[in-house]
């Protein structure tokens, strides 16, 4: 870059382990030149040394925990003062017998349907529920509820069926990719792929995305 010649210093932020820009361009040879970013091309190169910031001020320290062992360092990240707290389940939803703590995996019996994007009808049956479960047993008029999803078509799917319901207001619903440098106090993501072809979710940078858009509430 012939204008770091002018510069004393030249400070990037930016984070490998997340998406890469998105490269709109249909020439094949400008897609390969723009698929990995200056950021990243500066981390390859031995005389720039990077610098990973060791305390974050989102997530509670089970989710940062899985973050930073899974996608980083196998060193945990330092939490802030204001994401710790000794009992993050949600005592509101105890009436409904549904184990929502801090970090909650169901296990799903859908199958996906769709060629270009995909979607999947019994996940939509899930978050729906979970929606509902959730404005009606917790006060969240001060909360936010983020669903995130890796296809358009399932963002599509759920949007449709949350307004048919009634249950769309004060939820947001987007692709990984959209979602990235957003959080809510609550995220619903649906994975959609089901069986052995994983689609996105063999994108780790993808995932690491998904699941650390909670924040603490």
């Amino acid at each position: 870059v012939k204008a770091s010649k002018a510069f004393k210093k030249l400070i990037l932020v930016g984070d490998e382990c997340q998406l890469p820009p998105t490269v709109l361009t249909r020439l094949k040879d400008n897609r390969r030149l723009y698929q990995q970013s200056f950021f990243e091309r500066c981390l390859e190169r031995e005389e720039f040394a990077p610098i990973l910031l060791e305390k974050q001020y989102r997530m509670i320290p089970s989710i940062s925990r899985f973050i930073a062992s899974t996608f980083y360092t196998k060193e945990p990240f330092e939490d802030a003062d204001k994401v710790k707290g000794d009992d993050y389940e949600l005592k509101e939803l105890q009436t409904f017998r549904i184990p929502l703590n801090a970090f909650t995996f169901f296990q799903v019996d859908g199958t996906e349907k769709g060629d270009v994007s995909k979607s999947n009808q019994k996940e939509g049956d899930m978050i729906i529920a979970l929606v509902e479960i959730l404005k009606k047993g917790m006060q969240i008029s001060n909360r936010t509820i983020g669903i995130i999803a890796p296809y358009r078509g399932q963002v599509q799917l759920l949007s449709r069926r949350l307004k048919n319901a009634q249950l769309d207001e004060g939820v947001l619903v987007n692709t990984v990719d959209a979602f990235q440098g957003s959080e809510c106090d609550i995220i619903l993501f649906s994975c959609v792929r089901s069986g052995h072809e994983l689609g996105f979710l063999a994108n780790a940078r993808r995932i690491n995305v998904a699941l650390s858009r909670a924040k603490v509430c």
